[in-house]
């Protein structure tokens, strides 16, 4: 894994009093990062990394960052967020890449207004999805609330990388459990809002390639959803395997930057290539 020397925040602004900021690293076509609920900028390090040596990688800290206090709810459009963003790169983008909850502001905003300017290309990693006639009642309303929790135990696991072999059985189950609780239910509650939300997403204006990736394990996009979800674009390939994680940019992260730079390079028809070349 090649995690960049150093991050340089390059502007900061924001919409309806919530802050963005913009951390940028490496060198040549701009991409914009965008991560997921409760989590951070930081978390596009080894990504970026790989990355980072044939394009230049802005990341953005957004309003549902670790710890914030969802004021940004009020808001339902995520897109809003999205575009704050990439109004904040100081050079063309090329490519916007999303993880999931920061995925599915990029839904929102290419299905709302069509693509982003002058944007070639749009990654999706790991983003969730509803099909269209799911039933809505408490027994699935249960199977979400678990598969959160999972997903936050995942990301709790992932942050902690290496140091998660050391670690006793019983203590990590107590370190997700008070991480749980001190994001509370309003951090499910945001999430499953969204979620519930994605059955009615109008994406046939979202005319971007499109690339989607994620486990085919992994609840917000298995079974049928992933497909599901690519065959609401226009234009997208879905890639899912069995073995990438839900925080697959963080645990997979070879995989993931030669399928980005394959994808940029050479388009929705690509396999991973050598990555010796600038897309």
């Amino acid at each position: 894994m090649n995690t960049p020397a150093s991050w340089t925040q390059v502007a900061e602004g924001g919409v309806h009093d919530e802050s963005i900021r913009l951390h940028a690293a490496g060198d040549g076509p701009a991409v914009l990062l965008l991560h997921g609920l409760e989590d951070s900028w930081t978390t596009w390090g080894p990504l970026a990394g790989e990355l980072s040596a044939y394009v230049r990688c802005y990341a953005a800290d957004l309003p549902w960052r670790t710890g914030n206090r969802y004021g940004w709810r009020s808001t339902p459009d995520l897109g809003v967020w999205a575009r704050a963003a990439f109004e904040l790169v100081p050079e063309p983008v090329v490519a916007v890449v999303g993880h999931s909850l920061g995925a599915n502001a990029l839904m929102q905003w290419a299905g709302g207004g069509g693509a982003p300017p002058a944007t070639e290309a749009m990654v999706l990693l790991a983003p969730f999805f509803q099909p269209p006639g799911r039933p809505m009642d408490w027994a699935a309303y249960d199977r979400a609330l678990n598969d959160y929790r999972n997903v936050m135990a995942a990301g709790l696991r992932a942050n902690l990388g290496d140091r998660v072999a050391v670690l006793d059985a019983e203590l990590l189950d107590i370190m997700t459990a008070k991480t749980i609780d001190r994001i509370g239910p309003m951090g499910f509650i945001s999430l499953f809002d969204h979620y519930l939300g994605t059955t009615g997403l109008d994406l046939s204006r979202a005319t971007l390639p499109t690339l989607i990736v994620g486990g085919s394990g992994d609840p917000p996009i298995a079974g049928d959803r992933g497909p599901a979800l690519r065959d609401r674009f226009p234009d997208a390939r879905l890639y899912a395997a069995a073995h990438l994680s839900h925080f697959c940019h963080v645990e997979q992260t070879g995989e993931i930057a030669e399928r980005v730079l394959a994808f940029l390079q050479h388009g929705p028809s690509a396999e991973p290539a050598s990555r010796t070349e600038r897309p």
